[in-house]
């Protein structure tokens, strides 16, 4: 993959977003990358581009560390920048070499925690609907603060007009939340819109795929799709993933778009929805010609789930498959794992293939066992139709 790509010509830069998250002096990562800078003022470094943010801001790799900053639009993910420090303190600033923009402060990049990002975005976007009977008007672009939402009222309503003056003030979005809000209705409208992850090459081209080889392609189908791009960013900034790793997910290797772009507007979508309902669908091909669907989600506590290493309850994950194959014809497979538990569900289209399978149950344990996953139960039966004795 070719990293070095030309930028366009470096106009005007931006200050840093005011929305962006920025972090305290205080903060230990901070002061030793600022320290690590202060004996490298007024030296030319090659800084990588990383990601692009939905607040606009990049992040760059600088000696080693992410940094989040304002590059000039248009800058290519998977570039390099030549920068030059211009000064360590109070916050590290840059200036892109031979360029004439302006400077370019960076923070540290540390991600938040995907538990309190879930829940900004989750409240942002609860923040971005009417209330119901309201209708919300969000203000047009321009630089002033996040649009509050406004109940529109008839001219001629005298007593709702007076029952909203004194009513409390209307929430207001912050900039996250009207991003969110645009992004989920572009999805809305866009046409055809997206419920699955959806794999445009087979995943196997013979018809008799080796089992690891299959394993290691369902992994990067999901792995690599993009939708946990910025949970793997946020590894890659804790040293916990290879930048190698990182570099085949499709965000690095395509300009940005608009949030609102139906395409990306859906991708999006695809990311929130899969956090909040705990749920990932991908459909595809397994071999040329033989179509699957997969779906895996984990299941709402009830208590009755399995138990963890430190006597905890585990989370239950259902990974379910539905494919037809030449000679067996559909199957639905579902694998059910439970803490220590690990249980798989066959249904099949008809009771015939239902006997042969079942005559073949011992290989398949005891292949289980061997791997060192021995089932805690195998079920194989068959969808009754209608009519069926």
């Amino acid at each position: 993959m070719q990293l070095r790509t030309d930028l366009t010509p470096a106009g005007t830069v931006g200050k840093v977003d005011r929305a962006g998250r920025a972090d305290g002096v205080a903060d230990p990562r901070q002061e030793a990358f600022q320290r690590t800078m202060s004996g490298m003022v007024g030296k030319s470094m090659l800084s990588q581009v990383l990601s692009r943010l939905v607040d606009g801001n990049y992040i760059v790799r600088v000696a080693g560390d992410p940094v989040r900053m304002q590059l000039p639009p248009g800058t290519r993910i998977g570039s390099e920048v030549p920068l030059t420090l211009l000064s360590a303190d109070p916050r590290p600033t840059f200036q892109i070499t031979n360029g004439n923009g302006q400077a370019l402060p960076g923070t540290l990049y540390t991600p938040p925690s995907p538990a309190s990002q879930a829940a900004q975005l989750l409240a942002d976007t609860a923040n971005a609907l009417p209330a119901k009977g309201a209708a919300a008007t969000a203000g047009a672009g321009g630089t002033g603060g996040a649009a509050p939402l406004q109940a529109a009222v008839p001219a001629k309503d005298g007593a709702a007009a007076a029952l909203l003056a004194g009513a409390p003030p209307a929430p207001v979005l912050s900039d996250a939340g009207r991003v969110i809000s645009s992004v989920i209705v572009a999805a809305q409208n866009a046409p055809g819109a997206a419920l699955a992850l959806a794999g445009h090459q087979p995943l196997m081209a013979n018809h008799a795929p080796d089992p690891a080889q299959l394993a290691a392609r369902l992994q990067d189908a999901i792995g690599q799709s993009g939708l946990f791009y910025e949970s793997h960013l946020a590894e890659w900034a804790e040293g916990t993933r290879p930048l190698s790793e990182l570099m085949r997910e499709p965000q690095t290797g395509r300009l940005p778009s608009p949030v609102t772009d139906p395409t990306t507007a859906q991708f999006i979508n695809l990311q929130l929805t899969s956090q909040e309902q705990a749920r990932v669908a991908w459909q595809g091909q397994l071999l040329p010609g033989q179509h699957m669907a997969w779906d895996i989600h984990k299941d709402a506590t009830d208590g009755h789930g399995g138990r963890g290493a430190g006597g905890e309850e585990a989370p239950t994950w259902r990974s379910g498959m539905t494919f037809r194959l030449p000679l067996l014809g559909e199957i639905a497979a579902t694998v059910v794992m439970a803490g220590d538990t690990f249980q798989i569900e066959i249904q099949t289209g008809s009771s015939a293939v239902g006997s042969l399978l079942r005559s073949h149950a011992a290989e398949l344990t005891g292949a289980m066992e061997a791997a060192g996953t021995p089932l805690s139960s195998l079920s194989i039966g068959h969808k009754r139709e209608d009519g069926d004795g």
